[in-house]
């Protein structure tokens, strides 16, 4: 039986939400601080709606609402913990180095045919290699160990940073090579 002024049992129970909020949230960290099973299936629960379009869409939105409320929040966060930024950087860069040393030459790749106001295409240069069947470019040897990725119409002549322009190169070739076509 439902209690006088409410339509059903949804409105009860919304505006008893309202009314105990506190108390239900604390009962709430309560039991998320003493039970590990819960926090770890909270998680993992919590992970899975995130990978979907649904959690993306939701997320954005929050995003949104978040933005409008506080358009500079941002900004001044990162002002105020720039330190920690930079502390942690450097932290996943100790720890990945080779993520590090392949995101740079991405970074660096990107930045030249940026510069030169070319075409640009997220290259991975093993599937480079692949492509070319781990044969140089330039001298058509095969290649063991580290390899270039190497233009075939340098960025500087007006070629663009795509798979149609690049092939796998020995270091050796690709810096003899140079600028030249």
């Amino acid at each position: 039986m439902l209690p006088s002024g409410f339509c059903s049992k949804r409105c009860y129970h919304r505006q008893y939400r309202r009314d105990h909020s506190e108390d239900l949230n604390a009962s709430q960290r309560q039991h998320y601080a003493e039970d590990e099973a819960y926090r770890e299936a909270l998680a993992s629960s919590n992970a899975t709606y995130a990978a979907t379009d649904a959690g993306k869409d939701m997320r954005q939105r929050a995003r949104a609402r978040h933005k409008e409320r506080d358009p500079d929040y941002h900004v001044r966060y990162a002002q105020e913990h720039s330190a920690e930024a930079v502390e942690r950087a450097r932290q996943w860069r100790l720890a990945n180095p080779e993520a590090f040393a392949q995101h740079m030459r991405i970074h660096s790749v990107n930045r030249r045919a940026q510069k030169f106001n070319q075409f640009i295409e997220n290259i991975d240069p093993q599937t480079v290699y692949e492509m070319n069947g781990g044969m140089c470019g330039i001298c058509e040897g095969f290649i063991e160990g580290e390899f270039h990725v190497d233009h075939v119409i340098p960025l500087s002549k007006g070629g663009m940073h795509g798979y149609i322009n690049v092939q796998p190169a020995h270091p050796r070739c690709n810096v003899r090579k140079g600028a030249r076509v």
